[in-house]
């Protein structure tokens, strides 16, 4: 096909023919995923997914903290959710995905995997109780977030904390906590301040994404940064290879 018969075609449409014609199973092993590639699937179709699913990290963080406890904060299609299952495979799931219309491709993806010890909550989470706007990206629906002040939303999701929704577990209970809301990390680890107050044994991995949070929260990446290592023990987690 020439340039010209290509130029028909919108980036995102040429985007999702390429991935579907690499399949929309993909396998990690004994674990699959099963995803939509209309809507942005294909961001799991990498070999950084792959090694994502089987970090050596796990192993020590199921060694030394042994988790009874995961959140996955921004659990999109269920990537992350069935990566914790396969890793953690005695612990009970929280996910947390605001974006109403990725709930029916998260639950398949679990029943998939034969993954029944988890808990679906179509909510964000931040610093406060009040009702968020939520904006889904056309085309490429696994890239929502939370619309900012000057930008249109699809429509408004409730909001909580995650200080309530670990409220009933016990100062010493094992949590892991991944966050990865587009910017939003910032208000979301503030909601937790009660609970990280009174629980310290708990292990957080959260994305800091300097444009990102610059666009979201006014008081910028460094704030943030700040925030973290005076509040927790913080360290990068370094890439890994097969090597």
């Amino acid at each position: 096909m020439t340039m010209s018969a290509l130029s028909k075609f919108t980036t995102p449409e040429l985007y999702a023919e390429i991935c579907q014609r690499r399949g929309e199973l993909i396998k990690f092993g004994e674990s699959q995923l099963q995803i939509d590639c209309s809507q942005g699937g294909g961001i799991y179709q990498t070999d950084s997914a792959w090694m994502e699913f089987h970090h050596p990290i796990y192993a020590s963080i199921a060694r030394i903290l042994a988790p009874k406890l995961v959140v996955d904060i921004g659990a999109n299609i269920g990537f992350s959710s069935v990566c914790f299952a396969k890793n953690f495979p005695a612990t009970d799931i929280i996910a947390i995905e605001p974006n109403i219309h990725l709930a029916p491709l998260f639950k398949k993806n679990m029943e998939l995997n034969s993954i029944d010890k988890y808990q679906l909550k179509n909510i964000a989470m931040g610093n406060s109780k009040e009702d968020l706007g939520f904006m889904e990206s056309p085309g490429f629906a696994v890239d929502g977030r939370i619309a900012t002040e000057n930008e249109a939303s699809n429509y408004q999701v409730p909001q909580s904390t995650l200080s309530d929704l670990l409220s009933p577990f016990s100062d010493d209970f094992p949590v892991f906590i991944k966050i990865d809301t587009q910017g939003y990390d910032f208000k979301v680890l503030q909601g937790g301040d009660d609970f990280f107050r009174r629980n310290h044994n708990f292990l957080i991995r959260t994305e800091f994404a300097p444009a990102w949070i610059e666009k979201v929260d006014a008081r910028g990446s460094r704030a943030f940064l700040s925030y973290l290592v005076e509040n927790f023990d913080v360290v990068e987690l370094p890439p890994t290879t097969f090597k």
